[in-house]
Formats: C-alpha cells, structure tokens, sequence
C-alpha cells in the first residue's frame, strides 16, 4: 500500500499540459485541485483520459484508476482521489499499528518462555 503514495521512477512522471511535472497521487490531487476546465479537458476527454492511463499503468493502483475513469469533472476526479490516498495513509497505519503489537506480543512470549524451554526449542 505505501508504494502506492511514493513517487513513480523519473522516467514515467506525468507530464501536463502545462509544464507540470507530477511524480505521485499527492501531486497529481494538488495539480487537480488547482487547474483549470481547460487543463482538465486537455486530459480528460470521450476518448481518453490521461490521469487513468498514468494512475493504472504506472502508479498500478487499480481501484483508483477505474474511479478516477469515471470522474466527468475536476472537482470529482480530485475528491476521489483525496478519499483514496486518506483510505490508503489509513490502511498503512492500521498495518504499522498491528506490526508494533505483534513485536510487544513476541518479546512478551519470549520473557515469559524459561530458559530451560529455551533451549528445548534450539534443538
């Protein structure tokens, strides 16, 4: 999931139709959220959609990108896209929380095993 979040490699940065570069789903929910209907309409259009193509061949988050395929409007495409990185910095968290209490849980085990049990285990 924290892949997700990271910057592509530089060799597959999107590049808009302004100069803008864009290297991961925090840039391109800013880049959304300040454009204009023109820059939006140069990416999204009836027969392509460029913030799909780069979301699903690149970024390979593949929930986004069918979501983000449906957004008509820039306002939409950035609300979904906001919901999506809060839902995965959530998931990342809920992960790195339950990794903590299993490392407290396995030295919890471990003071409690006697040394005897200890070796017993070794062999």
């Amino acid at each position: 999931m924290r892949v997700l979040l990271e910057d592509v490699p530089k060799q597959y940065v999107f590049y808009t139709v302004n100069g803008k570069i864009l290297r991961n789903l925090s840039d391109l929910l800013i880049y959304l959220e300040t454009i204009d209907d023109f820059e939006y309409n140069h990416h999204v259009t009836e027969q392509k959609n460029d913030f799909f193509n780069w979301v699903k061949d690149i970024v390979l988050d593949l929930e986004l990108a069918y979501a983000l395929r449906s957004a008509k409007i820039k306002e939409e495409a950035a609300k979904i896209v906001k919901n999506r990185i809060r839902n995965l910095e959530k998931v990342i968290k809920k992960t790195e929380l339950k990794k903590k209490k299993q490392k407290k849980l396995r030295k919890i085990v471990r003071k409690k095993v006697s040394p005897k049990k200890k070796r017993a285990y070794k062999r």
